[in-house]
């Protein structure tokens, strides 16, 4: 175990911490916490936290999300003031380009401008957060493992953007300073992976001009007092030597799968080591003569692999049972044609029944009430039970008046019905609930589906309009009057029978008589009574839940059309994996997975066990009591379709799934997947030609000058034995076998804990920065980038930036000769620093008379003595002028020092003169530069003047 500290800047950075834990989690049964990767820290450094939220942070069940230890977001919300006005600022104004004019309103994101992602960093809240986010990491490797010695650190980010470029510079010296990693230590080494940008990125005209600056100044670096302080600076672009597109977003993969190589340590690590430590690093191409200095500090690697990666078998599966879930939502089914009876039959279960409109059965399933008609029969026989003769027409009226006020728990028709109304929209929101569960259970169910729900809607539709129909007719004022009759008739009915009851001759059988007349009427005015009531709650609930029934029907008709929309995303989502997988690409290899073997693995499983598990896990994330599929489209928090598929993913991982993906090793998987070694073979071939470096050299420039570049390889292989082979061997011993036979040495054929992969590896180092072949795009468009400046996170080195391209001999004779040209013209005063009458701004000219046209001519070089010597002199090496007036000049004035040198060989006196004018040009420089005789330009001056005195004498 070595301590490590891996950082990663920006998105770049952040994609690859993200696939390290990924990888970790993918190996180790207890993932980030596994004691075999304790003593591994991580470190987010970005200018806004977005792209955290656009990652996956689950992997085979296992969180991997940064902690907040593990992260730190700094912005430039308060450096405004410093954007606008840096010269007010004696910490920054020394290397702070104007950039004012790019950044717009400070805040999160350094917006693509090196400089300003450097200020963010420089910020002193800023950097001492950062300090303190480095320091804990340390200080707590330091103190849980100070038995080990060995460290590591690696350093992760892009060269596009404002946050990584810019930062990453100042913060690998400061670990320096900050005393954490001194360069050239034995048991502390550190490395950085930084990442180009493709060529066919369009999305920022600053990133390849800012990758540019990049190199320039890596390179620029590498020859300072303090040098740069990594042992190696990987340098990447997503294309490989080969000249095959790898894809920006899968190299943060392949650097994680190269820093992971590095964790696990063993047999695998200790070989990539060793072949890294390379004594030839820092040696330099020089040429002093132009000045130009190349630094071979720089490696880059290449990886590929034959895996079986069973976090993307996970992901494959779950998207394939997911779609297996939904698709019987929206089949057909098979059921009984009766649908009006089988409506009826369901009525109870969803409180739509005649009970629950006439408010007999309760909305919630608590309290039911016989029907109200029997009810009031047997109220009204109960009541008049044991009145004897000659007492009924006195007692009537008051058992009238009891059943109408002790109606139904004492709370009487006309107020139970009126609470009934009151809680009407408790009884609609219940009612449209349970019918919800029950569409759900159709959906669900094969023997029904999706049609017999909608016809189930239509025909309850049609049902509870008949309802209604019926209820208004018992709300009505023909009904109401029909009560009043009623009444009278009860009342007519109560003097007759109190007539009789005064009559001396009142026998039994009168008695009976009037008793059952009392009894009919007083019925038939107390359900007349009720049945008012019921009617007009019967058309409230009804006229209130049918919209809501009808609105149900219509939201069916989104869901069908949403969830054959879920279908299509789901299965576009597999379809990538398994194209991806195919190619190739998120690996860099081979993959032994295919679509094929995922229907095996779905074979494996029961449809009805996993529909009813996932479905169960839907309700469940859903936060509900009961499913209800309906709602799944009105998620607001997550999309339908990561619901669908978590839940999916959730089921796959659990204990209850029969397929199991951690049972097989990779070694059982290729084996079993091809019988055939000469298949196998085919693939390890394949694969490890993918692994060439992840740069493609340019083959002009590697041929100007032999390099004595060291490039090695190694094979990993996980660690275990697998099962045996149909050869009796254990299947290791057959895959190492096929690796041996597609020229693997086996002393190459490291072991690893990667259990998931074959690697293929490849280093390649000391290679100076011209070999890239991309590095003349960059160039392009770095040179015709307007405001340099504004690319470098130091304008005191932008001007003394060697040139990264060497020259050929003819390059190298026209530079020369165009150098001492400039020197002489200026010593010669042929050209001069003039202001312009017109603009008023100051020019770098060369005025002459020229045959056949009026007055003196004038080319402007450029406005101010060291742009016009850059125009002037790289000229000299362009096939087309940049500009045209600095071509002119340039030849006019090669003729003009050509015919003065040529003098100066058979006249002293020009000699002499030549060396006078030279003598009082480097005073003038002495004078012109703050710095003086210190100045680099004087320095550069004087070089170029005794060159030309000694080609003199």
């Amino acid at each position: 175990m070595k301590k490590t500290i891996i950082i990663g800047i920006g998105g770049t950075g952040l994609t690859t911490i993200r696939e390290v834990r990924r990888l970790i989690a993918e190996r180790y049964e207890l993932g980030l916490r596994a004691p075999e990767v304790s003593s591994v820290k991580f470190l987010y450094i970005d200018t806004h936290e977005g792209d955290i939220d656009k990652l996956n942070w689950s992997v085979l069940g296992k969180d991997i999300c940064l902690t907040r230890g593990e992260k730190v977001i700094i912005t430039g919300d308060r450096l405004q003031s410093m954007v606008e006005n840096p010269d007010d600022y004696p910490d920054i104004s020394p290397w702070l380009p104007p950039i004012k004019n790019y950044v717009g309103d400070p805040g999160p994101g350094a917006k693509g401008i090196r400089p300003y992602g450097r200020l963010i960093y420089e910020y002193n809240e800023n950097k001492k957060e950062v300090q303190n986010k480095v320091f804990d990491c340390y200080n707590s490797l330091n103190q849980s493992f100070s038995q080990l010695q060995d460290w590591r650190f690696y350093l992760v980010c892009g060269l596009s953007g404002g946050t990584g470029s810019g930062m990453f510079v100042p913060l690998s010296f400061d670990l320096q300073r900050w005393d954490l990693y001194q360069k050239g230590t034995a048991l502390k080494k550190f490395y950085s992976f930084l990442v180009l940008p493709p060529l066919q990125i369009v999305r920022h005209n600053r990133y390849h001009s800012n990758a540019y600056a990049v190199l320039s100044e890596l390179n620029y670096f590498a020859f300072q007092p303090e040098q740069l302080p990594y042992d190696n600076c990987y340098l990447l672009e997503p294309r490989n030597a080969r000249g095959l597109e790898i894809g920006l977003e899968n190299l943060p993969l392949l650097i994680a799968q190269r820093i992971f190589l590095n964790i696990q340590g063993g047999p695998a690590a200790s070989y990539i080591d060793a072949i890294m430590d390379n004594p030839q690093l820092g040696d330099v191409e020089n040429d002093e003569e132009t000045g130009r200095r190349h630094s071979l500090r720089f490696s880059t690697f290449g990886l590929s692999t034959v895996s079986y990666p069973r976090e993307v078998v996970a992901q494959c599966l779950a998207y394939r049972l997911a779609l297996q879930v939904i698709s019987t939502w929206v089949e057909e089914g098979v059921y009984q044609q009766n649908i009006n009876q089988q409506v009826r039959d369901e009525l109870k279960s969803i409180r739509l029944s005649l009970s629950h409109i006439y408010g007999d059965a309760d909305p919630f399933g608590n309290n039911d009430f016989p029907d109200y008609a029997i009810q009031i029969n047997n109220l009204v026989n109960e009541n008049l039970q044991g009145i004897t003769k000659k007492q009924l027409g006195e007692k009537v009226e008051k058992v009238r008046r009891r059943i109408e006020i002790s109606f139904r728990d004492n709370i009487g028709i006309t107020d139970f019905y009126t609470q009934r109304v009151n809680d009407v929209s408790g009884a609609v929101t219940e009612s449209l609930k349970q019918t919800r569960l029950k569409i759900t259970a159709f959906l669900r169910s094969p023997k029904m589906g999706i049609i017999y729900a909608k016809k189930f809607l239509d025909e309850l539709i049609n049902i509870l309009t008949d309802f209604k129909a019926d209820v208004s007719g018992m709300a009505s004022e023909k009904n109401a009057n029909i009560i009043r009759t009623f009444q009278d008739n009860l009342a007519d009915t109560v003097s007759v029978v109190r007539a009789n009851e005064q009559k001396l001759m009142y026998t039994n059988s009168a008695f009976q008589k009037d008793y059952a007349n009392i009894s009919d009427e007083l019925k038939q005015y107390l359900k007349g009574l009720a049945s008012f009531q019921v009617g007009k709650y019967g058309l409230v609930f009804l006229d209130r839940v049918i919209p809501q029934i009808r609105n149900l029907r219509a939201e069916l008709d989104v869901w069908e059309s949403r969830v054959i929309e879920l279908q299509e995303i789901l299965a576009g989502r597999l379809k990538i994996i398994l194209e991806d997988i195919q190619k190739g690409t998120k690996e860099n290899g081979k993959t032994i997975f295919s679509e094929l073997g995922l229907q095996r693995l779905v074979e494996e499983t029961n449809s009805s066990v996993i529909q009813a598990a996932i479905e169960e896990l839907i309700r469940s994330t859903l936060g509900q009591e009961n499913l209800d599929l309906i709602s799944l489209i009105k998620v607001t928090k997550k999309e339908p379709e990561d619901i669908l598929y978590e839940s999916a993913y959730q089921w796959v991982l659990s204990e209850n799934c029969p397929v199991d993906i951690k049972r097989l090793t990779l070694y059982d998987k290729f084996v079993s997947e091809y019988s055939n070694s000469v298949k196998r073979q085919d693939i390890l071939s394949s694969a490890k030609m993918l692994s060439a470096p992840f740069l493609k050299f340019a083959p002009s420039e590697v041929g100007k000058k032999q390099i004595l570049s060291t490039e090695a390889a190694v094979t990993t292989i996980p660690d275990g034995t697998g099962r045996i082979s149909s050869d009796g061997r254990p299947a290791q011993t057959v895959v190492q076998a096929d690796l041996e036979g597609i020229g693997v040495p086996a002393d190459s054929i490291k072991v690893a804990e990667d259990q998931e992969r074959i690697i293929f590896l490849q280093e390649k180092q000391v290679f100076p920065l011209r070999f890239i072949e991309s590095l003349s795009r960059l160039k392009e468009n770095y040179d015709q980038f307007p405001e340099r400046a504004a690319l470098h996170i130091d304008k005191t080195i932008e001007p003394y930036l060697y040139e990264l391209y060497m020259l050929s001999k003819d390059e190298k004779k026209a530079l020369l000769e165009t150098e001492e040209v400039f020197i002489l013209s200026r010593a010669y005063s042929w050209i001069a620093a003039t202001t312009n009458q017109y603009t008023r701004k100051d020019e770098i000219r060369y005025e002459f008379e020229e045959r056949g046209k009026m007055g003196v001519q004038k080319l402007v070089l450029g406005f101010d003595w060291e742009t016009a010597f850059e125009a002037f002199v790289k000229d000299a090496i362009l096939s087309n002028p940049k500009y045209e007036q600095v071509r002119k000049a340039r030849e006019l004035l090669t003729v003009k020092v050509r015919q003065v040198r040529k003098e100066a060989k058979t006249a002293p006196i020009v000699a002499d003169d030549i060396r006078k004018r030279l003598e009082e040009y480097l005073q003038t420089c002495s004078s012109e530069y703050q710095a003086g005789i210190d100045d680099p330009r004087y320095e550069r001056a004087q070089k170029l003047i005794n060159r030309i005195l000694n080609s003199l004498y």
